[in-house]
């Protein structure tokens, strides 16, 4: 059986993803991690994940300690972060199996080419995170979305 020939980049169908966002944490900050969640248990939520997952490292800096065990648990971050590969799925798939005149026509000017990889991203995906509960966060709250919306600067909340 032959493979079917695959469809231009451009002429892929677009994708659109909503996902509320009620109850779950956003994102996990340090003190969260290292926090002893009850005192009659000795085990902190870094070391039970780094339990979990033996193979994985702790994490040197601070930043990447909170991203790192919200990619593990349940948290609207790793939501995010999964659905936004789509993203860069649609540009590697634009610049690896898009046409290669009009790759060719790009020659040495990456400036050019990224910025249109990303448009061609932003025509074919978008990614909205819905917070009905927006006007209930705790004083924490506002400052996880702020930072996923700089992680993510295409992703778009209501």
């Amino acid at each position: 059986m032959e493979m079917p020939q695959s469809i231009p980049a451009e002429r892929t169908p677009t994708f659109s993803a909503l996902t509320p966002h009620y109850f779950e944490k956003i994102l996990l900050f340090l003190r969260e991690i290292i926090r002893e969640e009850d005192k009659t248990i000795r085990v902190t939520l870094l070391e039970d994940l780094q339990q979990l997952h033996p193979f994985v490292t702790a994490p040197e800096y601070t930043l990447r300690a909170c991203i790192w065990p919200a990619l593990r648990a349940q948290t609207l971050y790793r939501t995010i972060s999964g659905f936004m590969n789509y993203a860069k799925a649609i540009k590697l798939r634009y610049r690896r199996v898009g046409s290669l005149e009009l790759l060719v026509s790009y020659g040495r000017n990456v400036e050019c080419l990224e910025r249109d990889l990303e448009w061609m991203a932003q025509q074919k995906f978008k990614f909205v995170v819905s917070i009905p509960r927006c006007s209930k966060f705790n004083r924490e709250e506002p400052e996880k979305v702020e930072f996923l919306l700089r992680a993510y600067p295409d992703l778009q909340t209501a």
